[in-house]
């Protein structure tokens, strides 16, 4: 079974360093990094880091991520290919985070060696509450500022009035929009069908679009992929405050806690000491 990493990071090298040393990783993995282009201080210190280790590559010439914008799906896209243009063999791909923790290695591999091939990727209906963010222009996603309070309030009276004014496009039908968490597990039969769908003119679909890294996969897999060939939850432990755009970070004691649940390997997110707190535990467990 050979996993291929795929993170996106954009701080904290040191975490890093620790989330790779935790992956426990045989001579067939590989780890693939993007670090966001905006990052230099933080990309150098990766790509040194990266020449300790014969199967872990930075993404040259990688891309800036904005928040909830198609710059996310950019920065997936370069891992990927720089998998495929380096023919590296792999079985499944991971997309985490650089603030993720794998809670047992070795047991995600072993469940994914009995997995049929199957693809694990959270996944759901519900065009009705979320066609705005694909069929109605969100113009500044793709902004720097695209968090800040005054650029969404911005986006969202512009969102009202494309509503109120009937202005919709024609990229997607509502009953196509399917969502979920960009982070993904999928297998190298089903990566290989869903490349042969993504050119630049299924790209531009998704210009001007709100979080498209939540709807990008899911789409394309169900466009593609038989239902039956994949499992609609992504092996994660992901919490969210009331309210929260973004999830919370995790105690020491909910990574304990959870660890052992059936199909979770993954958690996220976690600050550095939470991570080497998690490690020493996990050796001396």
């Amino acid at each position: 079974m050979k996993l291929a990493y795929l993170i996106q990071c954009h701080k904290n090298p040191e975490q890093i360093e620790m989330l790779i040393e935790s992956l426990d990783l045989d001579i067939d993995d590989n780890v693939i990094i993007h670090v966001d282009a905006k990052c230099n201080d933080t990309q150098e210190k990766i790509k040194i880091l990266s020449m300790g280790y014969k199967n872990v590559h930075v993404v040259p010439h990688s891309v800036t991520v904005n928040w909830s914008g198609k710059s996310q799906i950019y920065a997936t896209l370069k891992m990927i290919d720089y998998l495929y243009s380096n023919n590296m063999a792999y079985d499944y791909c991971l997309l985490i985070s650089g603030e993720d923790v794998v809670l047992n290695p070795n047991k995600l591999k072993d469940f994914l060696g009995i997995s049929s091939n199957k693809s694990f990727i959270e996944f759901r209906s519900d065009h009705a509450k979320y066609y705005w963010r694909i069929n109605r222009y969100n113009i500044f996603r793709d902004c720097h500022l695209s968090q800040s309070w005054m650029t969404r309030a911005i986006s969202s009276v512009f969102v009202r009035s494309q509503r109120v004014l009937n202005i919709k496009r024609n990229n997607f039908r509502d009953e196509d929009i399917y969502l979920g968490s960009q982070w993904v597990t999928i297998s190298r039969q089903h990566m290989d069908i869903l490349l042969d769908f993504i050119d630049d003119k299924y790209l531009k679909k998704f210009n001007y679009t709100s979080c498209s890294d939540e709807h990008f996969f899911q789409m394309l897999f169900k466009q593609c992929i038989n239902a039956d060939e994949y499992e609609t939850y992504n092996f994660r432990h992901i919490k969210f405050a009331e309210g929260a755009n973004s999830p919370s970070y995790l105690s020491i004691s909910e990574l304990m806690s959870v660890r052992d649940y059936p199909n979770i390997f993954i958690a996220r997110k976690v600050t550095s000491t939470t991570l080497s707190e998690y490690l020493l535990l996990s050796i001396l467990d």
